[in-house]
């Protein structure tokens, strides 16, 4: 699982536009985690569930450059 998120983040900050959050929540809706991508103020810009209630999760900061 960390070497799935790692892999995902490394992508994100490279390619951190629609089509690659589309991409990386839609891979995720079928496996058996969760993923919520949001900008620098929590907005959500994307994520493979359709529910936040009961919902926990972990902030994982960006690179500066991603801003």
């Amino acid at each position: 699982m960390q070497a799935r998120g790692n892999a995902h983040r490394d992508i994100l900050e490279k390619h951190f536009e629609a089509d690659t959050i589309s991409h990386v929540t839609l891979m995720e809706s079928e496996a058996n985690t969760d993923v919520v991508i949001s900008d620098m103020n929590g907005k959500i810009l994307g994520s493979s569930v359709s529910s936040f209630s009961n919902f926990r999760y972990i902030t994982v900061k960006c690179a500066e450059n991603m801003v």
